[in-house]
């Protein structure tokens, strides 16, 4: 063995040692990620004006009160030009968590941008703040799933 072969040969032997290792660690790990509180999917479509949407847009789920002794979680939603969507509070979850939310929304003709054209929307501002919006979801402890309806006014 030469002495360029030694080195080669070190690096081979510690990989496969640690490869072991992540092998015998893996399954023990995998149970030990977060605990998530209980989820209540919901989905829906949301219209503008009774229709489809010129753009898509966002929902956004603001906790307002939890239920019971539950964690607070925003949820978000995405929708295309038809209004269909379903909410994640999770990156690899879906629905939001027990409790009473203020919804906002926003589609953008122009969406904000640093340095670009101001922004135009779609929608009156009270629609895009939670808090002025009028939008409330009640989702209740052990319900399967929740399908909500909107329709936000031209």
């Amino acid at each position: 063995m030469t002495m360029q072969q030694a080195p080669n040969r070190l690096v081979w032997i510690r990989a496969r040692w640690a490869a072991r290792g992540l092998c015998v660690l893996l399954p023990v790990l995998g149970g030990c990620g977060p605990d998530r509180p209980e989820m209540v999917q919901v989905s829906g479509r949301v219209t503008f004006g009774g229709g489809a949407w010129p753009k898509p847009g966002t929902l956004y789920f603001t906790p307002a009160e939890p239920a019971g002794d539950l964690p607070r979680r925003p949820g978000v939603a995405d929708f295309d030009t038809d209004g269909y969507f379903t909410v994640k509070s999770f990156e690899d979850g879906e629905g939001l968590i027990p409790g009473r939310y203020l919804v906002g929304v926003e589609c953008w003709e122009v969406p904000p941008s640093m340095g670009g054209p101001p922004p135009v929307s779609y929608l009156d501002s009270k629609y895009q703040n939670p808090q002025t919006s009028g939008l409330e979801l009640d989702i209740e402890r052990g319900q399967d799933a929740e399908r909500l309806e909107l329709d936000i006014p031209k």
